[in-house]
């Protein structure tokens, strides 16, 4: 595989790794398969230029439905993973080198949201989940 390949390969798997973390703290169960989309140019050219599409519909789903657990398993399970088992993935099925620093930092930026209106109810309950879904970057030993 050309350089450029592979560099647009990993570049792709880490946004995706990250995307994943977003949607573990958001909780975000609504992150299945359609949710996720490939680009490229030309059908024949997506062998050298197939990249992961910008994230779209990220949505706090346990506002709503309080119950509610990943769309897609993770090894297995539906329920939402801790840190350990994010990093696991991020590096056994994504690559990436240092996923724990990867998981720590998407959660810092998520933390660091304010809204338009933060003092909203509805924000409010958003807020909570989220809190709830950072600490995954808590590690347990």
């Amino acid at each position: 595989m050309p350089q450029a390949d592979v560099r647009m390969r990993n570049a792709s798997l880490e946004a995706f790794f990250r995307l994943i973390v977003v949607s573990c703290v958001i909780r975000n169960g609504d992150a299945h398969l359609k949710n996720f989309g490939i680009l490229y140019g030309d059908p024949s050219t997506a062998t050298h230029d197939a990249r992961l599409s910008p994230a779209y519909d990220l949505v706090c789903s346990t506002v709503y439905l309080p119950r509610d657990v990943l769309a897609l398993s993770l090894f297995g399970s539906r329920a939402w993973p801790d840190g350990r088992a994010l990093e696991r993935f991020g590096k056994d099925a994504c690559g990436v080198k240092n996923a724990a620093a990867t998981i720590h930092e998407v959660v810092e930026k998520v933390l660091t949201y304010r809204p338009e209106d933060p003092g909203s109810e509805m924000w409010k309950k958003i807020r909570a989940e989220i809190i709830a879904g950072a600490k995954l970057s808590e590690r347990k030993r």
